[in-house]
């Protein structure tokens, strides 16, 4: 981040650790960061472990915030799907973290995977619906071969209920968001 701006606001970086002269990671126990810089490193590779952890919203990552929240509950089906998804959104996760993921995924109830989609780029792979919410079916796009994160996009399933796209037909795209790539810089 541009030192000038840490500069003059300087309470929207207290207790942020500089990660080099450019980066930045400010957390909160954890919770409510500001700047994100996911650490998933200690997170288990082996599915079942991974997904009881995250059942017991007791993953162990900084840099985005948690699905449950800060405060320990424990997470039904639909919000251990989210936090996993989240994980393999946000966390660039090693591969034998994807393979966990996935893995852990299957083991959830009502799991719905669709074939054959396209992403904004043209790019096919697999969609896991991960929540229907006010009328849209959102999906999160990966690469059935490689597992590597392509995207998100909200399908429109029931105008009915969406709060405001009334008239507009069931299966008309949303919102997408392509993942073209990401790498370690020194500056934004």
């Amino acid at each position: 981040w541009n030192p000038e701006y840490r500069q003059i606001y300087k309470s929207a970086f207290e207790g942020a650790s500089v990660q080099n002269t450019h980066v930045i990671d400010q957390t909160q126990n954890g919770y409510g960061s500001t700047f994100h810089f996911p650490d998933t490193s200690m997170l288990p590779t082996e599915a079942p472990a991974l997904r009881q952890e995250a059942e017991a919203n007791e993953l162990e990552y900084t840099g985005f915030n948690h699905v449950g929240g800060p405060k320990p509950k424990r997470l039904d089906a639909q919000e251990t799907k989210e936090e996993l998804l989240n994980v393999l959104q946000e966390g660039f996760p090693s591969p034998p973290l994807q393979a966990a993921i996935f893995n852990a995924l299957a083991e959830l109830p009502g799991i719905a995977v669709i074939g054959d989609v396209t992403d904004g780029t043209g790019r096919e792979g697999a969609a896991i619906v991960a929540r229907v919410e006010r009328g849209v079916q959102w999906q999160t796009i990966f690469d059935p071969e490689s597992g590597e994160f392509l995207g998100s996009r909200g399908i429109l399933v029931d105008a009915a209920t969406s709060g405001g796209l009334a008239g507009i037909p069931a299966g008309t795209l949303i919102d997408e968001r392509d993942f073209l790539g990401s790498g370690v810089v020194d500056s934004i």
